[in-house]
């Protein structure tokens, strides 16, 4: 429907924000991208929450081969690669490229970090900034500073906001 009230017969897609729309991308998604890769590329693990995609690749050799076919296999599917958010990220190792060194999904960010013990670089995951400024921006919504309760009350009360958070 327009915003002028006119209505728009679509043969395509799910109407945005309807309430279908989620559990028909996943379907669709399901069979598009998680049966094929299962049968094309079984040996690499990927996950998938709703439309966003994370494959692990070992070499970058890999990686842009799998990203090449994944757009192939959607291309085919009539779906599309979002531009800005399709991307090779390099999270140890070396490349021939400059690959970014770490990305965001699902509310964190996963990035490498140094570990003395083992002497290496390995993947961290990390609350990302844009959870991060949602989450003070919240707290400070609340205004906090302004309520005149008791240290039990105040905690009774964030405990658990807290928890849901740490559960995330």
């Amino acid at each position: 429907m327009q915003e002028n009230g006119k209505l728009i017969d679509r043969l395509t897609g799910t109407p945005q924000g309807g309430v279908i729309s989620p559990l028909l991308a996943n379907i669709f998604m399901h069979f598009t991208f998680d049966k094929w890769m299962d049968k094309h590329h079984p040996e690499k693990p990927f996950e998938r929450y709703a439309d966003d995609v994370v494959v692990h690749c070992k070499t970058e050799k890999q990686a842009i081969f799998v990203l090449r076919q994944i757009d192939e296999r959607l291309t085919h599917c009539k779906l599309t690669l979002h531009p800005a958010k399709t991307k090779i990220v390099n999270l140890r190792g070396k490349s021939e490229k400059k690959y970014a060194k770490k990305y965001d999904f699902i509310g964190f960010t996963i990035r490498p970090q140094w570990f003395k013990i083992k002497g290496m670089l390995m993947p961290s995951i990390f609350i990302s900034t844009k959870s991060e400024t949602s989450i003070i921006e919240k707290f400070r919504q609340m205004q906090i500073h302004r309520k005149r309760t008791t240290i039990e009350q105040l905690a009774s009360y964030l405990s658990p906001i807290v928890r849901r958070l740490i559960n995330c």
